[in-house]
C-alpha cells in the first residue's frame, strides 16, 4: 500500500531556496483596484440574456438608455399603443404563413416583411448592446473568430453581412491597439490624416460608444410613444439600420488599425535586423523591393 505524503513533509524544489521573489511595481490605481476586486471576472447575463464575462472596473455608457429601450420593446410603452414583444401571440413569427398566429392589433398574421423588420429591430439592438459591452470592457469574453452577434452575420442577409476576419476584440486589446495607432500617427506626424483633433482615431475606433447615443435617443423617444406595431416598425427601422452600419464601420476601422499596427511592427523589425550582417545581406541582396532598398541605402 502506498504511503500518504502529508502536507509539509516534502517542501518540493524550493525547500532550500534562499532568494526573494521579484516584487511587481504597481501604481496606486492598479494596486487599489486589484485589492478591491474591480478586475475580478464573473459570469453574468446581459439585457438580452446572453452569457457574458464581466468585471466591475468598466461600464457601458449606453447601459441606462439600452435598458429603457429594452423595457419598452419587450413590455410596451404603457399606453394604448405598442404592447411589447411579450404581448405578441405564440407563433407570430412562424416561418410558414399557414401556421402563423393572428396578431390581435392587426386582425391578421404579420407579413414576411413585417416579421423581418421586427426581428431586425430586436436583433440589431441586441447586437449593438453586445458590441458596446465588448468595446467598453463590460463583456470580457474573448470570442476569437466566432461571431458574437445574434443577427448581424447570422439572420440579416446581405444587408447586414459580417465581413470575414472582422470581429470585436476584448477591451485590453482595443486599448493596446488604440495606444499603438496613436503612437504611430504621432511618430509619422499624421494625426490629422485620421480625422480632426488628436483623438479622432479613437472616435472612429470606438464609434458606437462615442457616437451611438444620439441614435439611441431617437429610438427611445419614438418607441416610448409608438402608437402600435406598424407605427413602431416604420418609426425606428431607419435608426436601427444606422446602428447596424455603425457596428460594421467600427469593425472595419478595427481591421484597418490592426493592419496599421502590424505594418509598423514589421517595418520596425526590418530596421532592427539591419545590424545583423547576414540578415542585412538577405534584405539588400535579395528580398528588399526597390522602394525599401532605396530607403535602407538612404539611412545606412
Amino acid at each position: 500500500m502506498a504511503q500518504t505524503i502529508l502536507p509539509g513533509e516534502d517542501q518540493g524544489l524550493f525547500k532550500d531556496f534562499e532568494g526573494t521573489a521579484i516584487s511587481q511595481n504597481l501604481g496606486p490605481i492598479a494596486k487599489e483596484s486589484l485589492q478591491n476586486g474591480l478586475f475580478d471576472v464573473t459570469d453574468a447575463k446581459d439585457l438580452w440574456g446572453n452569457d457574458i464575462k464581466t468585471m466591475a472596473a468598466f461600464k457601458n455608457p449606453h447601459s441606462e438608455k439600452m435598458s429603457q429601450i429594452h423595457s419598452n420593446l419587450y413590455n410596451g410603452n404603457g399606453g394604448s399603443g405598442w404592447g411589447g414583444l411579450n404581448s405578441l401571440p405564440f407563433g407570430w413569427d412562424s416561418s410558414s404563413f399557414s401556421t402563423r398566429a393572428t396578431v390581435t392589433e392587426l386582425g391578421r398574421p404579420m407579413t414576411d416583411a413585417e416579421i423581418f423588420s421586427l426581428q431586425s429591430i430586436n436583433g440589431i439592438l441586441n447586437d449593438f448592446n453586445m458590441h458596446t459591452n465588448i468595446q467598453s470592457g463590460v463583456n470580457q469574453r474573448d470570442y476569437g473568430q466566432a461571431n458574437p452577434f445574434s443577427f448581424i452575420g447570422v439572420q440579416g442577409g446581405s444587408t447586414f453581412s459580417l465581413p470575414n476576419g472582422h470581429r470585436p476584440q476584448p477591451i485590453g486589446q482595443m486599448l493596446s491597439i488604440g495606444q499603438s495607432v496613436n503612437a504611430i500617427n504621432t511618430a509619422l506626424g499624421a494625426a490629422a490624416a485620421v480625422g480632426t483633433g488628436p483623438c479622432a482615431f479613437l472616435d472612429e475606433l470606438f464609434g458606437a460608444l462615442s457616437k451611438g447615443g444620439a441614435i439611441l435617443n431617437q429610438i427611445l423617444n419614438f418607441i416610448s410613444s409608438a402608437l402600435g406595431l406598424l407605427n413602431l416598425i416604420a418609426g425606428v427601422i431607419g435608426y436601427i439600420t444606422q446602428l447596424a452600419r455603425m457596428i460594421l464601420e467600427d469593425l472595419a476601422k478595427l481591421a484597418g488599425a490592426v493592419q496599421r499596427v502590424t505594418n509598423a511592427a514589421l517595418s520596425g523589425l526590418i530596421e532592427s535586423l539591419l545590424s545583423d550582417p547576414c540578415l542585412r545581406h538577405l534584405l539588400t541582396a535579395g528580398i528588399a523591393g526597390y522602394g525599401l532598398l532605396q530607403t535602407i541605402k538612404k539611412f545606412s
